[in-house]
C-alpha cells in the first residue's frame, strides 16, 4: 500500500486496498470455483516441568493432578506431560490402559489423554512445518507435515473409540472437538467446513455434559474467534457453497474465554487467547495487561508452553516485552 501524506488519505488508501482484495477474491471464486479457494479454518489447541531460565516459563511442580477430579493412578503420566514428553506420556497412558482396562475411570482417562498426546504430537509437527513457535525440548522432536497428519488421524481414531465407549463423558466430546479442528488442517475445503461445524457441536455438547469444564469453554471461544476472523468473502463460500455455520462473533469469543478463565483462573492458555481477541477488537492496553498476567501463571503442558511462546512473540511485536528475543522461537 502506498504511503499516505495525511490521516484522511491513509483511510482512503486502506479502503481502496480492501476493495481490491475483495474484488480479487471474487474473481478467483468466479474463475476457479469454490473448491480452489484456500479456506483457513479454526486451529483448535487442547490443552509441563522444565528448568527455569531467564525467559522461561514458571514451572508447575511434579506430583500434581491436572484437574482435581483426575485419578491419582495416572500421576506419573501427568508428570511426563509437564516435562513436554508426549512420547513418554503416550506410552505411560497405554500401560495404564492395559492395566486398568477402558471401562473404569482410570482407563477412560488414560485413553482420553492418549488421544491428546497423539494430537499434540501432530500439532507440533504442523507448527514446525508452518514455522510457528515450537517447543524444542519436547519429545518427540517436531516432525514433518505428513507425520503431523498421521498423528492427528491416529488421535481421531482413539477419540472416536472413547466416544463410543463413554458417550456421556464431557472430555470425550472435547477431545473429539479438538481433533476435528486439527484434522481440518489436512482436509479439502468442503471437509474443512464440515469439521469446523463439528468442532462447535462437540464443544457445546461437552459444556452441556459438564458446564464446569474450562477447556470446553475455551474450545468454543477458539471456534468463535477463528470463524469470526475469516475473510468475509470466504464466509460467503462457507455458508452458501458448503452450508457452514458462520454465526461466530468476537464478543462471544470474549464471553467463552472469560468463562473458562473464571473456572480455572490460573490456567494460562485462557488468558493467552483472551488477549488475542482483545487485541483484535482494538483494546491494545487491556490485551497487553492480559498477556503479562498470563505469563505469571505456571505452565502445565506443551499447549500452555506454545501459548506462552506466542504471547512473547506478540509482546515483542507490540514493543512491550522486556529482554525477549524471538531468535529461539523459530527453526
Amino acid at each position: 500500500m502506498a504511503k499516505a501524506d495525511n490521516p484522511l488519505q491513509e483511510v482512503q488508501l486502506r479502503v481502496q486496498s480492501l476493495v481490491s482484495n475483495v474484488a480479487a477474491s471474487w474473481s478467483d471464486l468466479r474463475n476457479k470455483g469454490p473448491a480452489n479457494l484456500q479456506l483457513q479454518m479454526p486451529v483448535i489447541q487442547m490443552p509441563a516441568f522444565r528448568p527455569e531460565k531467564k525467559d522461561g516459563p514458571k514451572v508447575k511442580g511434579l506430583g500434581k493432578l491436572m484437574y482435581k477430579e483426575d485419578p491419582p493412578e495416572l500421576m506419573e503420566c501427568y508428570d511426563l506431560e509437564r516435562q513436554f514428553d508426549m512420547e513418554g506420556a503416550a506410552g505411560c497412558y497405554r500401560q495404564a490402559l492395559d492395566k486398568h482396562g477402558q471401562k473404569n475411570k482410570v482407563g477412560r482417562e488414560a485413553k482420553g489423554r492418549l488421544s491428546k498426546q497423539l494430537s499434540d504430537m501432530g500439532w507440533q509437527c504442523y507448527s514446525h512445518s508452518q514455522k510457528f513457535p515450537v517447543v524444542r525440548t519436547a519429545k518427540p522432536q517436531p516432525g514433518t507435515y505428513q507425520q503431523g497428519g498421521e498423528f492427528i488421524n491416529e488421535a481421531m481414531r482413539v477419540s472416536d473409540e472413547v466416544m463410543k465407549e463413554h458417550p456421556n463423558w464431557a472430555r470425550a466430546h472435547l477431545a473429539t472437538a479438538v481433533n476435528y479442528g486439527r484434522l481440518a488442517l489436512y482436509s479439502d475445503n468442503k471437509t474443512k467446513v464440515s469439521l469446523c461445524d463439528k468442532v462447535k457441536e462437540e464443544a457445546e455438547e461437552a459444556i452441556r455434559l459438564n458446564p464446569n469444564d474450562d477447556m470446553a469453554w475455551h474450545c468454543l471461544g477458539r471456534w468463535n474467534y477463528e470463524v469470526a476472523n475469516v475473510n468475509p468473502v470466504v464466509k460467503v463460500v462457507m455458508k452458501h457453497w458448503y452450508g457452514g455455520d458462520i454465526s461466530a462473533t468476537y464478543a462471544d469469543a470474549i464471553h467463552h474465554y472469560s468463562k473458562a478463565a473464571a473456572i480455572a483462573p490460573t490456567r494460562p492458555h485462557h488468558q493467552y487467547e483472551l488477549a488475542k481477541v482483545q487485541l483484535k477488537m482494538g483494546n491494545r492496553d487491556t490485551a497487553i495487561a492480559t498477556m503479562h498476567k498470563a505469563l505469571e501463571y505456571e505452565v502445565e503442558d506443551i499447549n500452555a508452553e506454545l501459548g506462552r511462546l506466542h504471547v512473547l512473540l506478540m509482546l515483542e511485536k507490540l514493543g512491550k516485552s522486556k529482554n525477549v528475543s524471538t531468535e529461539k522461537l523459530f527453526k
